[in-house]
């Protein structure tokens, strides 16, 4: 957002495998800090690949075709960045995300997926507006998706929706 003390700080992960077996399947991933405050975080590390450790989407089509569901696969190779903007007051990217699911049997030469597409958005309006949208097709109306976020206090849950206050 800017270069001061408060400023917010926004990552997202939306590109193709570089390192063949250290890459964490966490595509569509997004991080948030403003200053010193840990808003949204990457809870992965060297042990915590997983796509359940980071902000994702996960989807549970109860293993029938993703190989690790909820989780990401490392097979899928058309996960890209297809949009970014920033003209000084926004900033807009999108990643095409949904070859991240894709199954094992892939490198056999298989087609069927359990997502179909999946996009996300992010949309950060400075000082510190930022909105997510996410678009996914599935191919099994059985299959569920779940919101992913990760912070660093203990959420508060009223009428089904969280809330958490991190920091002032």
């Amino acid at each position: 957002s800017e270069w001061r003390e408060r400023a917010l700080w926004i990552s997202f992960q939306a590109g193709p495998r570089l390192p063949p077996d250290r890459h964490h399947k966490d595509q569509g991933h997004f991080e948030a800090y403003r200053g010193k405050d840990w808003l949204l975080v990457d809870a992965g590390n060297s042990e915590g690949g997983a796509t359940l450790n980071h902000n994702c989407m996960l989807v549970d089509d109860g293993a029938e075709l993703i190989t690790y569901s909820p989780n990401q696969g490392v097979w899928g190779t058309e996960v890209r960045t297809t949009r970014y903007g920033d003209d000084g007051r926004a900033v807009v990217v999108v990643g095409d995300v949904g070859d991240a699911w894709a199954p094992a049997c892939v490198r056999d030469g298989c087609t069927e997926r359990a997502v179909d597409s999946a996009t996300r958005t992010l949309a950060f309006v400075r000082p510190s507006l930022l909105v997510i949208e996410d678009r996914m097709k599935l191919d099994d109306t059985d299959a569920r998706t779940t919101w992913a976020a990760h912070v660093t206090a203990a959420p508060e849950i009223a009428d089904r929706r969280p809330s958490v206050v991190v920091g002032a």
